[in-house]
C-alpha cells in the first residue's frame, strides 16, 4: 500500500511539473499598467492571448490563432456572434 501511494505522489509531482513548464512557455510580448488592472499580451506557440492577471493561468480574456486570426477560439464568442447573426439576419425588416 505504501509503495502505491509513493508512486501516486511521484506521478502527481511529475504532472504538476509538466503543467508548470507548460505555463512557463508563454512569452509576454507586451505589458502595461492601466488604472484598474495589469494588461498582458502573451504568445504561446500559435496562440496570442490578452490577460489581466499575472498570477493565474486561467484568466485569458481573449485569444486568437496567429495562423488563422479570423477563427474564434473561445466558445462563448462563437455563441455570442451566432446569436447576433440570428438577430440581425432573421428579424423582419421594418416597413415604410
Amino acid at each position: 500500500m505504501l509503495k502505491s501511494t509513493g508512486k501516486l505522489v511521484k506521478g502527481l509531482f511529475v504532472l504538476l511539473g509538466i503543467c508548470m513548464v507548460n505555463h512557463a512557455m508563454a512569452e509576454v510580448i507586451h505589458s502595461e499598467r492601466s488604472l484598474y488592472r495589469n494588461i498582458l499580451v502573451e504568445d504561446k506557440g500559435d496562440l496570442r492571448c490578452l490577460k489581466f492577471n499575472v498570477k493565474s493561468t486561467k484568466t485569458r480574456q481573449s485569444c486568437f490563432l496567429k495562423s488563422q486570426p479570423q477563427q474564434l477560439v473561445f466558445n462563448y464568442t462563437k455563441q455570442l456572434l451566432t446569436g447576433l447573426f440570428c438577430l440581425l439576419y432573421t428579424s423582419p425588416s421594418p416597413r415604410d
